[in-house]
């Protein structure tokens, strides 16, 4: 079998459960509807209107689910800026670049941002990590999401970085750069 036919035989595999659940609970909206509304004249349309209601909302369900698995938002670059720094993001952060890549079987994954922070609060985020014991200093693992995010962006040049480990995950890389911009970060991410 060629990886195509494995492709779509896997898609198959997928689909067919997915496709039967969302059949289900399709019928089921229409069978509660018809038990809500006894002895109506527009008892059938009402069932009927369930049952479509219900193919609409799950496939504006899994649509958003699954554009947002493959594009996250900015607030999935806040959190993992809070995994990496173990602090919540300022306020000033403003996500500026990203890429990620999908997870695969293992749950691997890479994850690049540069966040944009006031000069203040880019100053006490790094006069706060430079003492903090839990990060050390060196350079984080490049990776290719960082270079995906990079494309339509300038290369910056950057003045100290710094990455964290955690305990009992070896194959977990963390690290934060400090932009000599003085108000740029950038936050990167690997589970191997």
């Amino acid at each position: 079998m060629d990886f195509l036919g494995f492709v779509a035989f896997g898609l198959l595999l997928v689909l067919l459960p997915v496709l039967a659940i969302v059949f289900l609970l399709g019928k089921l909206a229409e069978y509660l509807t018809r038990l809500a509304t006894p002895g109506r004249q527009d008892q059938i349309k009402w069932g009927i209107r369930a049952k479509y209601g219900t193919y609409l909302g799950l496939f504006i369900f899994l649509t958003y689910s699954t554009y947002t698995a493959i594009y996250p938002n900015d607030g999935f670059f806040l959190s993992e800026f809070k995994e990496v720094t173990l602090r919540e993001p300022p306020k000033s952060s403003n996500v500026v670049a990203k890429s990620a890549s999908y997870p695969d079987f293992h749950g691997d994954y890479c994850s690049y941002s540069r966040i944009e922070l006031s000069p203040s609060d880019y100053s006490t985020l790094l006069a706060e990590i430079a003492t903090d014991s839990r990060l050390e200093k060196g350079d984080p693992m490049g990776n290719s999401e960082e270079q995906n995010a990079l494309r339509s962006m300038p290369v910056l040049q950057y003045k100290k970085s710094f990455t964290r480990t955690e305990p009992g995950k070896d194959d977990h890389y963390l690290g934060i750069k400090f932009m000599s911009t003085g108000k740029h970060v950038e936050v990167s991410i690997c589970v191997t």
